[in-house]
């Protein structure tokens, strides 16, 4: 259950905004605790060990290797620079991927070469 309460102040002068606010804030919390007290005790959870529960022995597992990442989105654009067959078609890989990784500019940059040097 959700209570929306509406309160209305009027500003004596010399009184901030920031200070009337702060003052209903905390009349809105207290009526709250008074009105759902049942939200506001201590539920006082048991501990592992109330429970029963003994922790195994530990072990360190360590890596042989480090995890590599995979961005799929650059393996795309990797296989379109090598199957480009012409500099027009290489030049659409960089025109609809125009923010490429160095390692894929080199690729597009050693593909173009062998593009048009061997033509």
């Amino acid at each position: 259950m959700n209570d929306k309460i509406g309160i209305e102040a009027s500003l004596e002068p010399g009184e901030s905004e920031s200070d009337v606010l702060h003052l209903l804030s905390a009349r809105i919390e207290k009526w709250h605790k008074e009105a759902n007290p049942h939200l506001y005790q201590d539920k006082g959870h048991p501990s592992f060990e109330e429970l029963g529960y003994t922790p195994g022995p530990t072990t360190h597992l360590t890596p042989s290797v480090s995890p590599i990442e995979i961005n799929i989105n650059h393996e795309r654009i990797q296989i379109a620079i090598e199957n480009a067959t012409d500099p027009e078609e290489l030049r659409h890989v960089k025109f609809d991927h125009p923010l490429m990784p160095a390692s894929l500019m080199l690729a597009y940059n050693s593909k173009m070469e062998e593009l048009t040097n061997g033509k």
